[in-house]
């Protein structure tokens, strides 16, 4: 099949790591079917009223970019812009069977977009505000053009469903999680020295808890040797240092900045137990990479956490810095009972690229199965007219 992405976040020149997770989705798919993905990036320093339209291979994937600025009607410049980056696919043979939305907010425009072509649409949903319940009236409005209209909606877990659902949404539902690249994640020589290496992965920002992760720490201190290394970046980073120092855990904490994703891969190799403070995740990245490395995770049980963790882990008690300290040494002083291997391998058999590209050829399946009933019942009121 030739599929269409349409992502509301991926990477780009402002942010690298934006969207990660859809692009992962993108390439497990592109293992089984021509994949295009088409970008409306944020905007940038364009002249007033002008789109600019790139396309060329990344990562595998051929990529269309359009960057737009904001014309006198945002929302109708913004169509445009998406228009353009159309036309120029159309222009390099590309003529999509179904469309792929990530997220409701350009989910809605593929539903309207994939109707008038007649094509199916398939809705990814990453976004964790359903499961923080704040979506505004006009979120929910997008959610319910994005979710009634589609084929099928592909939330990320099985708890981010629930959450949509109990918004008083009802759709087709089918969760197909994130891949995790266990080609590159994947268990390593078990560091063996008596300091603990403890790892934390992922942007300094307050919905990550960090705070609540170093007041966790200033308990584990007072009886445990570790090191925590801190990969990530973000807005909050020169409070959190500071905070660090103010605690004297400067000696323990180090901040290491954004590193790339074999660096990554090589920490979770090499570290004793990854902590995760999180307030909400519907899915966690880290998580799936973390486990699949066969490192052992302590988390909050929040959002799709509990679906990743089966016996890789200790699971706590979600904004409770008492529960995460308990949770940590649990781990630390009991390291011995998580097989490495073991859950690598649960990991690979249910969240690798290959695995996940089995579960969308099934929904992208379903999906047309889905759009021929829908067209047959079309001809059949045609018919009866």
């Amino acid at each position: 099949m030739q599929v269409l992405m349409l992502p509301t976040w991926f990477p780009h020149r402002e942010d690298q790591v934006s969207g990660v997770f859809v692009r992962e989705q993108a390439r497990a798919v592109a293992a089984r079917h021509d994949v295009a993905v088409l970008f409306l990036e944020p905007h940038g320093p364009l002249g007033h009223g002008r789109i600019e339209v790139t396309g060329k291979v990344e990562e595998g994937l051929f990529t269309v970019r359009v960057r737009a600025a904001h014309g006198p009607l945002r929302k109708l410049w913004l169509v445009l812009a998406l228009l353009a980056g159309l036309r120029r696919l159309r222009s390099t043979g590309f003529r999509a069977d179904l469309v792929h939305a990530h997220v409701f907010r350009v989910g809605a425009v593929a539903v309207v977009l994939a109707r008038i072509a007649g094509l199916p649409v398939v809705v990814s949903e990453h976004n964790s505000l359903f499961l923080r319940r704040v979506a505004t009236r006009v979120e929910l409005v997008l959610a319910r053009v994005a979710f009634l209209g589609a084929d099928l909606v592909a939330p990320v877990s099985e708890s981010l469903r629930e959450a949509i659902e109990a918004y008083g949404i009802r759709a087709r539902f089918r969760v197909v999680p994130n891949p995790v690249d266990t080609h590159m994640f994947h268990p390593g020589d078990r560091h063996d020295g008596s300091s603990r290496r403890l790892l934390f992965v992922g942007r300094l920002v307050p919905v990550k808890g960090f705070p609540r992760l170093v007041e966790a720490l200033t308990e584990v201190a007072r009886s445990s040797p570790f090191e925590l290394e801190v990969i990530g970046d973000g807005p909050e980073r020169g409070a959190y240092e500071r905070l660090v120092e103010r605690l004297a855990l400067t000696q323990r904490i180090h901040f290491r900045g954004g590193r790339p994703p074999e660096e990554v891969a090589r920490a979770m190799r090499e570290a004793d137990l990854c902590v995760i403070s999180s307030d909400w995740e519907t899915l966690s990245s880290v998580a799936l990479e973390a486990q699949a490395s066969g490192l052992p995770l302590v988390a909050p049980a929040v959002g799709g956490i509990p679906e990743v963790v089966r016996d890789g882990g200790v699971l706590v008690a979600p904004g409770d810095a008492g529960a995460l300290a308990r949770g940590i040494e649990e781990a630390l002083g009991d390291r011995d009972r998580f097989d490495r291997e073991a859950i690598a391998q649960d990991i690979r058999a249910r969240f690798s690229a290959e695995a996940i590209a089995g579960r969308w050829d099934e929904a992208y399946a379903e999906t047309e199965s889905i759009a021929r009933r829908r067209l047959l019942v079309r001809v059949r009121a045609a018919a009866g007219r």
